[in-house]
Order: C-alpha cells, then sequence, then structure tokens
C-alpha cells in the first residue's frame, strides 16, 4: 500500500506576525499646523509602508492605502491635487510629491536660514532639545552636509 503523501506544513515567517500587529496610521490632520503635520505623517507612513512591506507592493496598491489612512478631510485635499493625467493617481511616488508640495510649497532657503542663525537656546530649554532644534532647522537650509 503506497503510502500517502504529508502536506507540508505551513510556516508563517516571523515578520507576517509583526506585520499583522501593525495599525493603519491616524488620519491626516488637516485643520492646525499643516505643515508640521505633514512632515510628522509623512515619516510615520513611510515607516509604515517598510514594516508592513506595503513598498514592495504594486503601486495602485500602495496609493489605494495611503488614500484610506488620510482620512475624509485630507481625501477632499487629495480628489483636487493638480494631476497632469490619470496615471499619476495611481503612482504612490507622484502622489507623495503633489502632497509634499500642497503642503509645504517650495522652501525659501535664505528664510529657512535666516530662522536657523537667529534660534536661540531658550532660558529653560535643555542642551539636548535645543541641538534637536537646530537640527530639524537644518534640514530645510540646503547647508550641503550631514547633520547628526
Amino acid at each position: 500500500m503506497p503510502a500517502e503523501a504529508e502536506a507540508p506544513a505551513v510556516i508563517n515567517p516571523p515578520q507576517s506576525r509583526f506585520i499583522a500587529n501593525v495599525s493603519l496610521p491616524q488620519k491626516f490632520d488637516t485643520k492646525e499646523n499643516l505643515t508640521a503635520n505633514w512632515k510628522k505623517w509623512v515619516q510615520i507612513w513611510k515607516a509604515y509602508e517598510i514594516v508592513t512591506e506595503l513598498d514592495k507592493q504594486p503601486s495602485t496598491l500602495r496609493v489605494a492605502t495611503f488614500i484610506t489612512c488620510i482620512g475624509p478631510d485630507a481625501l477632499e485635499i487629495h480628489t483636487g491635487l493638480p494631476f497632469s493625467f490619470d496615471a499619476e493617481r495611481e503612482n504612490m511616488d507622484e502622489v507623495l510629491e503633489l502632497w509634499q508640495n500642497y503642503c509645504i510649497g517650495r522652501t525659501h532657503v535664505i528664510y529657512e536660514r535666516y530662522k536657523f542663525n537667529n534660534r536661540s537656546q531658550e532660558a529653560n530649554e535643555s542642551i539636548d532639545a535645543y541641538t534637536t532644534a537646530l537640527r530639524t532647522l537644518a534640514e530645510t537650509c540646503e547647508f550641503g552636509i550631514a547633520v547628526r
């Protein structure tokens, strides 16, 4: 009598269990400081894409997930973004670039350097907090050096 072949064991890789515990990013807040909110939200979004391996998926799925996450207020903005043609609506890189332009616009380097150069340490501010504030300001100054 022939031996019955055993079905191969299905093993979930450890990352699958980790991914299942990752919640969607919160809705994007369009009401208060749009620039600051976008900088924080897009950082969370990019981390979410990496952790869930969404960044390895087709762009259409990435955009659909993005739209699901941003919330109804931001969806109105998304719908009004100036896409040149319909295919851009399904290109995640294009979507992020248009959102970046909408929320931040073009950086005025001279003004950003002015803010950096005039930032003083506040009376009750720790050196670590002051250094962090300077690093944050330096990001938009285009000094041409990596700030660590």
